[in-house]
């Protein structure tokens, strides 16, 4: 049994089960309130999402950078859903779906989700 007061040094990723150190660089969850984990787990930035993958405003995020910055767990959920919304369209609204980026796709996704349309 772990005691509560004591300061565990190294946490289990709650995706991949990877060793994560509990501190901001390695885990993203690191001082969130309340605490989205139980104790001794955490989440790594490969799927929980580096925020220190930036765009600048001479060279947008590339897919590759924006699958980073989100995280797998992110990208799971979004592709899982993006191709869904691609499977329901057809014609124009298909073809205009597809050639948009992954950014605008996730940006269509989650105002779905908002909006209660999808889960």
């Amino acid at each position: 049994m772990q005691n509560a007061n004591v300061e565990v040094e190294y946490l289990s990723c709650t995706c991949c089960g990877k060793g994560v150190r509990d501190n901001a660089a390695e885990n993203v969850s690191f001082g969130e309130q309340p605490y989205p984990h139980d104790t001794g787990i955490g989440m790594c930035r490969e799927c929980g999402g580096d925020d220190r993958v930036k765009a600048t405003s001479k060279k947008p995020l590339s897919e590759k950078a924006v699958r980073k910055r989100i995280g797998w767990a992110s990208e799971t959920f979004y592709d899982a859903r993006i191709d869904v919304v691609a499977k329901r369209l057809s014609g124009a609204h298909a073809e205009k779906f597809k050639a948009m980026s992954y950014v605008q796709k996730i940006a269509i996704v989650q105002g779905l989700v908002e909006k209660g349309v999808i889960v």
